[in-house]
């Protein structure tokens, strides 16, 4: 029965591929929608201006395009708190509504998702991945990271060299103080 899985080999993708990184981004994306933000119940305007006037909306957050805040819901004898969101509606009797029902309620300023985003997730991605090019590109294909920091430098053999004195122009005091060095 055991024998069989000796068998089976799995093939693994040779390269590591831009589309790994995508489906694990995406991946990330869908865990943090759904997992950090569990419970919300998304109501509509005129069930929000129902439940206040019934007095189950304990506070809400207004910003420019919805509201977000909590409800008393009373379930099998208990009393739990539930986070709803709505749309916002132009309504000018809104916060006379709230202040009369004894709502505590708050306005925020709501910023663009899109800059948010590109700003925390894209601009260090990209920044790490610009590092990573210089980085390798500096070691070429050649060479690995293991060569930081050997000399290129190249030792050359005496027999290599056949500079003499002669060979050197303009240069006699020089020639004379090694000479001078020489003897000492």
């Amino acid at each position: 029965m055991f024998k069989d899985f000796k068998k089976i080999k799995i093939q693994m993708p040779k390269k590591f591929s831009v589309w790994h990184i995508i489906i694990a981004f995406g991946f990330f994306i869908l865990l943090q929608m759904y997992l950090m933000n569990p419970g919300v119940r998304d109501i509509t305007y005129s069930d929000f201006k129902r439940m206040i006037k019934e007095g189950t909306v304990l506070e809400c957050h207004i910003t420019n395009t919805m509201i977000r805040g909590k409800l008393r819901e009373i379930e099998r004898g208990t009393t739990k708190n539930v986070i709803f969101i709505t749309a916002r509606v132009d309504d000018p009797d809104l916060v006379k509504d709230l202040e009369s029902m004894g709502v505590r309620y708050a306005g925020h300023y709501e910023s663009p998702w899109f800059r948010t985003f590109f700003f925390s997730w894209v601009m260090p991605l990209l920044i790490l991945f610009v590092i990573w090019r210089f980085v390798f590109k500096r070691f070429g294909p050649a060479s690995s990271i293991m060569t930081f920091g050997k000399s290129k430098g190249r030792l050359y053999v005496q027999e290599d060299l056949n500079v003499t004195f002669d060979d050197v122009a303009g240069i006699d005091e020089a020639k004379e103080e090694l000479q001078e060095i020489i003897e000492f």
